[in-house]
């Protein structure tokens, strides 16, 4: 009988201990995923210079900055930095395959504007901090071609990206130079505050 209840007992230590295994092995990879998940956006982001539009070299399978940045395609990259600012993107969607898309260091797309085959959409942006007044602004749109936009990033820091399909060889250099008239720049939330104000007295007296 007592064989029997250590035997018991010994069986019960051995499933806890199996149990509590399991339980950190789970733990621990959800911690890692969590933690390295924004990683290579983060490196990526701590590599460009901030707040401006940045043409990357041509990419090869080895050379991916980021998993869904494509040989096939050329990309543009605005990293940006709204602790104390908002940020103005001004970009020009010339065709089916252009992408402007904004992303948060965890890995989060927040925008995505595709192009269109019926011609170029041009895009601007207003991105604000998270939280930050949006002062009643309406989002005009001045023509069917043009959208304007405010947006609100759920965190301080991100990219901007914007892609230009690789049709044929011979357009690389052209399309090399559209993503260099692609526009980032950041404004103070105070000139933000002002150029508002201005903009609503021009209404009004019109």
């Amino acid at each position: 009988m007592p064989g029997t209840w250590f035997s018991i007992l010994r069986l019960r230590t051995w499933v806890l201990l199996v149990f509590a295994i399991g339980i950190v092995h789970i733990v621990t990879t959800l911690w890692l995923a969590r933690t390295h998940e924004g990683a290579p956006f983060v490196r990526f982001h701590a590599g460009l210079e901030r707040a401006r539009f940045t043409v990357l070299s041509e990419l090869t399978p080895a050379t991916q900055p980021l998993p869904f940045l494509m040989p096939e395609a050329h990309y543009a990259v605005c990293p940006f930095d709204l602790t104390d600012r908002s940020l103005e993107i001004s970009a020009a969607l010339k065709d089916i395959g252009w992408v402007l898309s904004l992303h948060s260091l965890d890995g989060q797309s927040f925008y995505y504007a595709p192009g269109s085959d019926s011609g170029t959409i041009n895009i601007d942006l207003h991105i604000v901090p998270p939280g930050e007044e949006l002062n009643g602004v309406e989002v005009a749109i001045q023509s069917r071609a043009r959208k304007i936009a405010q947006v609100e990033a759920p965190s301080v820091r991100g990219l901007a990206i914007l892609r230009a399909p690789i049709n044929a060889r011979a357009y690389v250099a052209e399309v090399v130079r559209d993503l260099q008239e692609s526009r980032c720049r950041p404004v103070g939330l105070q000139q933000r505050g002002r150029q508002v104000q201005s903009s609503r007295r021009s209404q009004s007296r019109s």
